[in-house]
């Protein structure tokens, strides 16, 4: 057996004299010892015999505890750690440990202990927890890691520019770590200035393509200036609520829309956090002509707008002077579905302004067919129009 994946309902069969039966014709003590793969669900039934399963080969390793178990008392749920510590870590590739939030912090010795034994064949780490600044620098030394899930620490306090940072494809930051992307950004600047702007040095600007983060987050200027410094950027999700006394989050202009736009060309997706009804933005609708243009692979949006003056920022478009030159060019994104989130519709829109207004979002987004509001029904009138435009069914 090569991969193993364990739920809770396998506690059914995971009785003593079975794997005491099992165990009898083994030289080893493991009950598979060619495993590479094991996944599972930590019970207390079954710490017993999670040890058997820890073949020297592993290369996928995942612990986790059911969404029901969570809220456990600490005292009353299973002991990972001689687990943790007899983990046999020289082969794995992939490393995923999540024992629920009122577990994780008080396991974070164990934790940098694990990771600091892994080697360079790791390829995907995801544990959600701070961990030591020692095993924060080992993991940015690590030569093959493509996947850093779930981040939850800050970036070391130095690190010398020799050090060759990790080709990371997909960073998954959590808000006590949202201080990677400008202290990354500053590295790549320093590390340019040291070659002379030497092309040989690509770093994470070519290998960064999917970039998370979770928790409140103000954007706003300073959030995506450092974003420039990372072109090949496919995946800018943004996982953020405005609620709470600090209200609408999102303070974007329609400049700073056009310049992350321009800065990263290959998004496909783009989630700036759920659109707030405070209607307080300063973005509005001509900013969208910008990702259409410049993005020409865009197919997932969320983006806060002020829709106070929709109609009359549709009509307005071929005479702006800052999306004129926009408008003219031919090139559009296909992006087919709009989500408005929570933002309001005009409530004293006309029939003939919601047919203008739908004939300028085609114009931006030829391929679009349908609006997904949250609560509005005014934008559900848009959705019709704008399909009764394109020809397509209600």
């Amino acid at each position: 057996m090569r991969r193993l994946v364990l739920k809770e309902e396998d506690d059914r069969w995971m009785k003593a004299d079975l794997f005491n039966q099992i165990l009898a014709g083994s030289t080893s003590g493991l009950v598979c010892p060619n495993l590479c793969s094991l996944i599972f669900y930590f019970t207390r039934a079954n710490q017993q015999f999670i040890p058997h399963f820890l073949s020297p080969y592993l290369t996928h390793f995942a612990i986790r505890v059911s969404p029901s178990s969570r809220n456990i008392p600490r005292d009353l749920l299973p002991d990972p750690i001689p687990i943790l510590q007899a983990l046999p870590t020289s082969c794995l590739q992939e490393l995923s440990i999540d024992l629920g939030q009122n577990r994780m912090d008080l396991l974070r010795d164990e934790i940098s202990s694990v990771v600091r034994r892994c080697g360079h064949s790791l390829r995907v780490l995801s544990v959600p927890t701070p961990l030591g600044e020692a095993a924060v620098r080992h993991i940015v030394e690590f030569k093959n890691l493509r996947v850093w899930n779930t981040v939850c620490s800050p970036p070391p306090s130095t690190l010398p520019l020799s050090t060759t940072f990790p080709p990371l494809r997909s960073l998954i930051l959590r808000k006590d770590a949202q201080g990677w992307i400008p202290w990354l950004a500053q590295r790549e600047r320093d590390i340019s200035h040291a070659h002379s702007g030497s092309a040989n040095h690509v770093g994470l600007r070519a290998t960064l393509i999917h970039l998370v983060f979770c928790g409140s987050v103000l954007v706003d200027a300073m959030f995506i200036s450092p974003l420039s410094h990372f072109s090949n950027i496919l995946v800018l999700s943004v996982q953020s609520h405005c609620a709470g006394p600090v209200g609408c989050v999102f303070s974007l202009t329609n400049q700073d829309v056009i310049q992350l736009s321009a800065a990263l060309p290959r998004l496909g997706v783009l989630d700036l956090g759920h659109p707030c009804s405070n209607n307080t933005s300063h973005t509005t609708v001509p900013c969208l002509l910008a990702l259409s243009v410049h993005c020409k692979g865009l197919f997932r949006l969320k983006i806060h707008l002020n829709t106070t003056n929709l109609t009359s920022d549709i009509q307005s478009l071929s005479v702006d002077p800052d999306f004129r030159h926009l408008a003219s060019l031919p090139t559009r994104c296909r992006l087919v579905s709009f989500d408005p989130g929570s933002l309001p519709f005009p409530p004293t829109a006309s029939g003939e302004d919601v047919i203008t207004i739908a004939a300028g979002l085609i114009g931006i987004f030829p391929s679009l067919v349908e609006v997904r509001p949250y609560i509005d029904l005014g934008w559900t009138t848009l959705h019709s129009s704008i399909r009764q435009l394109q020809g397509v069914p209600a």
